[in-house]
Protein backbone atom coordinates (compact mmCIF):
# COMPACT_ATOMS: atom_id res chain seq x y z
CA UNK A 1 0.00 0.00 0.00
CA UNK A 2 1.15 3.05 -0.96
CA UNK A 3 0.23 6.26 1.51
CA UNK A 4 0.15 9.56 0.00
CA UNK A 5 2.68 12.14 -0.08
CA UNK A 6 2.87 14.94 2.41
CA UNK A 7 2.62 18.90 0.73
CA UNK A 8 5.86 20.08 0.57
CA UNK A 9 5.87 22.15 3.28
CA UNK A 10 4.39 19.91 5.97
CA UNK A 11 6.65 17.63 8.30
CA UNK A 12 5.08 15.00 10.61
CA UNK A 13 6.85 14.59 13.72
CA UNK A 14 6.52 11.40 16.13
CA UNK A 15 8.01 11.35 19.60
CA UNK A 16 8.88 8.86 21.75
CA UNK A 17 11.19 7.75 24.54
CA UNK A 18 10.26 10.13 26.69
CA UNK A 19 7.10 11.07 29.06
CA UNK A 20 4.10 13.16 28.41
CA UNK A 21 5.54 16.38 29.46
CA UNK A 22 8.94 15.83 27.42
CA UNK A 23 6.54 15.65 24.66
CA UNK A 24 4.80 18.66 25.36
CA UNK A 25 7.55 20.41 25.57
CA UNK A 26 9.09 19.72 22.48
CA UNK A 27 5.86 20.39 20.82
CA UNK A 28 5.51 23.31 22.18
CA UNK A 29 8.84 24.74 21.05
CA UNK A 30 7.83 23.50 17.40
CA UNK A 31 4.12 25.71 17.83
CA UNK A 32 6.18 28.81 18.75
CA UNK A 33 7.32 28.31 15.00
CA UNK A 34 4.73 26.78 13.02
CA UNK A 35 1.15 26.09 12.91
CA UNK A 36 0.12 23.08 13.80
CA UNK A 37 -2.54 19.91 14.21
CA UNK A 38 -1.71 19.84 17.89
CA UNK A 39 -3.45 22.78 20.18
CA UNK A 40 -2.03 23.84 23.21
CA UNK A 41 -5.06 23.31 25.18
CA UNK A 42 -4.51 19.62 24.29
CA UNK A 43 -1.28 18.36 25.51
CA UNK A 44 0.24 14.61 25.43
CA UNK A 45 -1.23 12.49 28.12
CA UNK A 46 -0.04 9.32 29.25
CA UNK A 47 -1.88 6.33 28.29
CA UNK A 48 -1.25 4.12 31.36
CA UNK A 49 0.34 0.65 30.44
CA UNK A 50 3.47 -0.24 30.15
CA UNK A 51 3.81 -0.37 26.61
CA UNK A 52 6.49 2.42 24.21
CA UNK A 53 3.64 5.86 23.62
CA UNK A 54 4.14 7.77 20.54
CA UNK A 55 2.88 11.24 20.12
CA UNK A 56 2.21 12.61 16.63
CA UNK A 57 1.69 15.77 15.28
CA UNK A 58 2.13 17.88 11.92
CA UNK A 59 3.39 20.82 11.20
CA UNK A 60 3.47 23.21 8.16
CA UNK A 61 6.95 25.16 7.66
CA UNK A 62 5.21 27.65 5.75
CA UNK A 63 3.01 29.01 8.12
CA UNK A 64 5.55 30.57 10.53
CA UNK A 65 4.29 31.71 13.90
CA UNK A 66 5.01 34.89 14.97
CA UNK A 67 4.06 35.29 18.39
CA UNK A 68 6.02 33.63 21.80
CA UNK A 69 9.16 32.75 18.97
CA UNK A 70 10.72 35.07 21.81
CA UNK A 71 9.80 32.79 24.59
CA UNK A 72 12.31 29.95 25.27
CA UNK A 73 10.55 26.41 25.74
CA UNK A 74 11.66 24.68 28.84
CA UNK A 75 14.60 21.96 27.89
CA UNK A 76 13.08 18.26 28.19
CA UNK A 77 14.08 16.49 31.36
CA UNK A 78 15.51 13.60 29.45
CA UNK A 79 16.80 12.97 25.87
CA UNK A 80 14.15 12.76 23.74
CA UNK A 81 13.19 10.43 20.33
CA UNK A 82 11.98 13.01 17.57
CA UNK A 83 11.20 11.33 14.41
CA UNK A 84 10.44 13.92 11.46
CA UNK A 85 9.44 13.41 8.08
CA UNK A 86 8.80 15.48 5.05
CA UNK A 87 10.15 17.42 2.22
CA UNK A 88 14.01 18.01 2.48
CA UNK A 89 13.47 22.06 2.60
CA UNK A 90 10.51 21.50 5.24
CA UNK A 91 13.18 19.28 7.68
CA UNK A 92 15.75 21.54 7.37
CA UNK A 93 13.51 24.25 8.62
CA UNK A 94 11.82 22.35 11.47
CA UNK A 95 15.17 20.97 12.76
CA UNK A 96 16.49 24.23 12.68
CA UNK A 97 13.69 25.62 14.75
CA UNK A 98 14.20 22.66 17.52
CA UNK A 99 17.99 23.39 17.66
CA UNK A 100 17.18 26.86 18.13
CA UNK A 101 16.52 26.18 21.39
CA UNK A 102 18.04 22.41 22.35
CA UNK A 103 20.85 20.20 21.25
CA UNK A 104 20.19 18.25 18.45
CA UNK A 105 21.99 14.92 17.29
CA UNK A 106 21.15 13.45 14.54
CA UNK A 107 20.99 9.66 14.66
CA UNK A 108 19.79 8.27 11.73
CA UNK A 109 17.85 9.07 7.82
CA UNK A 110 16.08 7.62 5.61
CA UNK A 111 16.15 9.51 2.35
CA UNK A 112 13.94 9.42 -0.83
CA UNK A 113 12.79 10.61 -4.40
CA UNK A 114 10.65 13.09 -2.44
CA UNK A 115 10.75 12.86 1.11
CA UNK A 116 13.04 12.47 3.93
CA UNK A 117 12.89 11.04 7.60
CA UNK A 118 15.58 11.58 10.46
CA UNK A 119 16.05 10.50 13.68
CA UNK A 120 17.10 13.03 15.84
CA UNK A 121 17.58 13.19 19.82
CA UNK A 122 17.21 16.36 21.67
CA UNK A 123 18.41 16.85 24.77
CA UNK A 124 18.04 20.50 26.58
CA UNK A 125 20.39 22.67 26.06
CA UNK A 126 20.68 25.17 23.38
CA UNK A 127 22.11 25.28 19.52
CA UNK A 128 24.77 22.77 18.96
CA UNK A 129 23.59 19.96 16.33
CA UNK A 130 25.53 16.76 16.04
CA UNK A 131 25.40 13.05 14.47
CA UNK A 132 26.19 10.02 16.36
CA UNK A 133 28.39 8.32 13.74
CA UNK A 134 32.07 9.57 15.29
CA UNK A 135 34.47 11.65 13.45
CA UNK A 136 32.39 14.84 12.86
CA UNK A 137 30.39 12.83 9.97
CA UNK A 138 26.83 12.93 9.28
CA UNK A 139 25.05 9.90 9.65
CA UNK A 140 24.40 9.32 6.12
CA UNK A 141 22.24 6.06 5.00
CA UNK A 142 21.62 4.84 8.38
CA UNK A 143 18.51 3.50 8.67
CA UNK A 144 16.70 3.10 11.89
CA UNK A 145 13.17 0.85 11.19
CA UNK A 146 14.31 -1.06 14.29
CA UNK A 147 15.80 1.78 16.98
CA UNK A 148 13.58 4.28 18.60
CA UNK A 149 9.85 5.24 17.03
CA UNK A 150 10.24 2.77 13.75
CA UNK A 151 8.41 -0.64 13.98
CA UNK A 152 9.47 -1.58 17.68
CA UNK A 153 9.74 0.55 21.03
CA UNK A 154 13.05 0.80 22.70
CA UNK A 155 12.22 -2.36 24.38
CA UNK A 156 11.53 -4.92 21.91
CA UNK A 157 7.56 -4.32 21.37
CA UNK A 158 5.76 -3.60 18.28
CA UNK A 159 4.42 0.00 17.98
CA UNK A 160 2.89 1.56 14.57
CA UNK A 161 1.11 4.44 13.96
CA UNK A 162 -1.95 3.97 11.84
CA UNK A 163 -2.50 6.16 8.82
CA UNK A 164 -4.47 8.73 11.31
CA UNK A 165 -4.06 9.54 14.58
CA UNK A 166 -5.59 6.11 16.07
CA UNK A 167 -3.75 3.03 17.30
CA UNK A 168 -4.73 -0.34 15.98
CA UNK A 169 -5.41 -3.35 18.33
CA UNK A 170 -1.73 -3.93 19.37
CA UNK A 171 -0.64 -0.82 19.26
CA UNK A 172 -0.54 2.43 21.51
CA UNK A 173 -0.75 6.24 20.03
CA UNK A 174 -0.78 8.90 22.58
CA UNK A 175 -2.34 11.75 21.96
Amino acid sequence: MTLPSLPVSQVEVVLCDCSAQDAERVFACLRAHFESDRRPDDPPHETGTDRPTMWTGMYDTAAAVTTGADRHPEPPSAPVTVEVQGSPPAVRLLRSALEEEYAVRQVGVEAGDQEVQLQLRVEGGRGGADDDSGGGQRARGTGFGDRGCGPRGTDGTRCHLSAGRGAGPADRVGR
